[in-house]
This record gives C-alpha cells, structure tokens and sequence, in this order.
C-alpha cells in the first residue's frame, strides 16, 4: 500500500493508529477471479464448510430484506459485519430490486459466468464515478467473496483487496476482460441471449487473517453486486487479534479512499 495515495489528514490519523502500512512478511492469499464459471465452486472447496450466506439483501436471508434505497451499515452487524461505500455521494450505490442493470453490450469475449441473476435485490453501481464497497469484519474470518452482475469487463475494471487487522494489505485481485452482459447460451446454431449475468469475485487467507475486504468498480459500467459470502476463521485456531472499533472505521476510511486512488490511477493509464 502506497503512503503517498493517502491524504494527509488521513494519512496521520492512520499513522497514529498503527495502521494501514503494507507489509510483505504476510501470507499471501489465494484469490479466485480467474475462472468466471467456477470461481464461487473452487473458492467454497478451498474454505471448506461453515460458509455464511446471509447476506443477501432480501428476504430469504436470515435478517430478511435489506429494504431498497440507502445502504443501511448496520444492517448485519448481528454477523460482525459492517458495511460502508465510498465515492460521489451523488451516485453512491444503492440497493435495488430487480434482475440487474440488463445493459446489452456485444463487444470483447463474452462469458456465461455461473447463470444469469434472479430478481432479487442487489446492490446497484452506476456507470459515472468510481465506488468502493467496504466490509469490515468484528473477527478476521478465512475467506470472503460476492457476485457481481453483468459485468461489462472490456472496459471496466474492479478490485478486491484485503487487509489484515492492523491494516496490513495483504493482496490485491482485478476482474477478468471478459463481457458477462449480452450473452449468446445457446450452444447450437440458434441464437438465445441472456442478460445479467454473474461474475463471482473471492480470496481467501489460509491464516484467517482477513479484517476488512474492499470492492471498487471503476464506474465505466453498471453493475449490480449480491450475494456477498464469508467464511469465518476455522474454530479452535489460533485468532489472529482483532482491531479496536476505532481502528476498523479508520481502516475503512482509508481503504475506500485507496481503492478510489487506485481505480483513477487505471483509467488515467486506459485513457492515456
């Protein structure tokens, strides 16, 4: 992790936290971007059993509906986990019912993913302005992932990091090139589009040692996210420690606002 991304102010509470310095001693972790039909599949084999699936925004999920509109932060700290966006306030995501953004792109190698999108709610990106998605876990956990919906990936671009908790980054993973929006399924000569396809997008830490994960889309198009899965640390292991409440929102403050540096510094490149 870059010092210099951070802005000043930020920079000297972090220092004075203890916090958010890269460091290279650090296990890496496994991440899995890299097979957009099976990375939910090999990302569950590799974490094992225990797997939480609660937070899905809607009323399946064990804390019902998340209800559409703003994010609520708070809405499943009963898991230890808190959510937090970052980026324009004008265009800041929110959650939205529906199949996905149904954007019909054709360009660039397009890709099934694992399925189209059920109506369901969803956290919705706009295309415009980079946001980074933040979430930051009471106890480290071993593994975390979420499915990202109709993904135009020719031209946009997402991150996911992870941060231990003394805010060490411990990897970073961008998304595959590829177009999971209008998609041709019919395997014969026959065509059969399909919209609002998935992308799932996880890591994992075979030190369970992941405190805060962080999600940032580029803004080059809308995109949907849901489903966001966690894994939590195996029990009777040895638990990393666990950051004080102060720390975690300082952390996420600063991770938004690196994800949002890192995801300019790309398009600058694209552009240039």
């Amino acid at each position: 992790m870059r010092l210099e991304a951070l802005k000043p102010s930020l920079l000297a509470a972090a220092l004075a936290a203890g916090s958010l310095f890269a460091g290279s001693t650090h296990a890496a972790l496994v991440g899995f971007v890299a097979d957009p039909e099976e990375n939910s599949v090999l990302w569950a084999e590799h974490v094992g059993g225990g797997v939480n699936r609660d937070m899905t925004f809607d009323a399946g999920g064990a804390f019902g509906a998340h209800p559409t509109g703003t994010l609520d932060s708070a809405f499943y700290t009963d898991l230890g986990v808190t959510l937090s966006l970052g980026g324009d306030p004008l265009s800041t995501p929110t959650v939205t019912f529906g199949e996905g953004p149904g954007d019909t792109g054709l360009s660039g190698i397009q890709s099934p993913g694992e399925g189209a999108h059920a109506a369901s709610n969803y956290l919705a990106f706009q295309s415009g302005d980079p946001h980074t998605l933040t979430i930051d876990f009471a106890s480290p956990v071993l593994g975390v992932g979420l499915n990202v919906v109709d993904l135009f990936g020719t031209t946009s671009n997402l991150v996911i990091e992870a941060f231990d908790a003394e805010g060490y980054l411990l990897d970073v993973f961008d998304s595959v090139d590829l177009n999971f929006q209008n998609v041709d399924v019919d395997p014969g000569p026959d065509v059969d589009r399909r919209l609002n396809n998935v992308y799932f997008m996880g890591l994992a830490s075979d030190e369970a040692n992941i405190s805060a994960f962080a999600f940032t889309a580029d803004g080059n198009d809308s995109i949907g996210v849901d489903d966001i899965v966690f894994a939590p640390a195996p029990a009777g292991g040895s638990a990393p420690s666990v950051p004080e409440p102060a720390t975690l929102a300082l952390l996420g403050a600063g991770l938004t606002l690196l994800g949002l540096t890192r995801i300019r510094a790309r398009r600058a490149r694209r552009r240039g």
